[in-house]
């Protein structure tokens, strides 16, 4: 590859964007440039549907993730990609208080204890708003829950950009 034939150093960033990338196939290239891409300053932006295309593609998918700087998850349409966000956001811990009473004894106890529970689980992301989005940033041990911001609803976006032809009339 050409990042392999000859190094320097980066004097501008370079963005790779790969939409669709279930449709392109496996490209080894890509999984190989994942790890040292960076380095030369570039990035790569790669766009799967839900995890199972990660995985159908590319048989070690906790590398492929592992070597990604920003995992950035919208709308959750299926259980596997859900419950993977859900472990990978983790768990919170919380207090549980049981009763225990026997009539006939007139005994009432009470214990509590601590429960591990996932801080979101999986159903709940099902149901989040279309406009929201979490997203993993490498370095950071907390998921970073995020709104989408339409940069043709956005004055100070908006002014950096061309106009969309393919928005909507009233959103220009």
């Amino acid at each position: 590859t050409v990042l392999r034939t000859e190094y320097r150093t980066a004097t501008k960033k370079v963005l790779v964007m790969v939409d669709e990338c279930k449709a392109i196939g496996y490209l080894p290239a890509l999984e190989d440039s994942l790890a040292y891409a960076r380095g030369f300053g570039i990035q790569i932006w790669c766009f799967f549907q839900n995890y199972g295309q990660i995985k159908a593609l590319y048989k070690n998918e906790h590398e492929f993730f592992a070597n990604v700087g920003i995992q950035q998850f919208f709308t959750v349409n299926d259980y596997e990609t859900a419950e993977w966000i859900s472990k990978r956001i983790g768990h919170n811990t919380v207090l549980s208080t049981s009763a225990n009473y026997k009539p006939n004894r007139q005994i009432q106890s009470f214990s509590d204890s601590e429960i591990g529970q996932p801080f979101l689980n999986p159903t709940k992301l099902f149901g989040l708003d279309i406009n929201f989005q979490i997203l993993f940033y490498f370095g950071k041990q907390n998921p970073i829950p995020v709104f989408k911001d339409f940069y043709f609803e956005n004055e100070i976006l908006k002014k950096r950009a061309d106009e969309n032809p393919h928005a909507p009339k009233n959103k220009r």
